[in-house]
């Protein structure tokens, strides 16, 4: 893999709760914890969560094999943004529920004045890492989740028709059926300097991508900090 462990450890599988008895959980799609202005908050894409339909509860599985259940979900709304942009979810983390019980998980942390990736997008190489269907799935014999991480690695292609979303072609891509299942994995760019080490800058977050065209389209980071700002600014009026 491109990047280090302790990126590799943010990015998790996104788990369901079913409610039945006999298949009680179910994993689809890709998620990864950040840190911003001191909370903690777990991101993946909107549509894996399916706030249209019904809503199952969502879990993040611990390094100690524990599910926490995660309950604070904001979405934009969508009469507020463009479908593509709407594509994101945000899940605000309890930190007393997860002192102590995620090991070397890594929190990425985010500022708003990050530097900005786009300049050096034609230049560096960029690395997607979820869990497709292929590797990551429930073993209902046993009842264990089954997580197989892959890193899509590949170069900036060109901005998608809608502003804020872009497309990366993926290069060597491993043997998958589907990109199933990378919806919502973290996209992060390798800035090299002369005589450095690579520097991993969070880009954005898939949402969409295809094996067949070995394309994966992603919101840019600007638009999930707009997000979080609007987060935080509910939970303050709430208050």
């Amino acid at each position: 893999m491109m990047l280090p462990l302790n990126h590799q450890s943010c990015v998790l599988p996104v788990v369901f709760e079913t409610g039945v008895e006999t298949a009680p959980h179910s994993v689809f799609g890709s998620c990864f914890l950040i840190g911003y202005q001191g909370r903690v908050f777990v991101i993946t894409a909107r549509h894996i969560l399916r706030p249209d339909g019904e809503l199952s509860p969502m879990c993040v599985r611990s390094p100690s094999g524990r599910l926490l259940p995660l309950k604070d979900v904001y979405f934009a709304p969508t009469a507020e943004v463009p479908d593509d942009f709407a594509d994101l979810a945000i899940v605000e983390v309890n930190m007393k529920q997860l002192e102590g019980d995620m090991g070397e998980t890594r929190i990425f942390p985010i500022r708003s004045d990050d530097e900005d990736w786009q300049p050096w997008r034609f230049v560096s190489r960029f690395s997607v890492l979820g869990f497709p269907n292929d590797h990551t799935f429930v073993d209902y014999e046993t009842g264990e989740i089954v997580e197989g991480l892959v890193e899509l690695v590949g170069g900036y292609d060109k901005p998608a028709q809608s502003t804020h979303l872009h497309e990366l072609a993926v290069e060597s891509p491993p043997p998958l059926e589907s990109y199933s299942g990378f919806s919502g994995a973290p996209v992060f760019m390798l800035k090299r300097s002369l005589g450095a080490l690579a520097v991993p800058i969070l880009c954005g977050v898939a949402i969409q991508g295809t094996a067949a065209s070995r394309i994966v389209r992603f919101i840019e980071r600007s638009v999930l900090v707009s997000m979080l700002e609007a987060k935080l600014a509910k939970r303050l009026r709430q208050r």
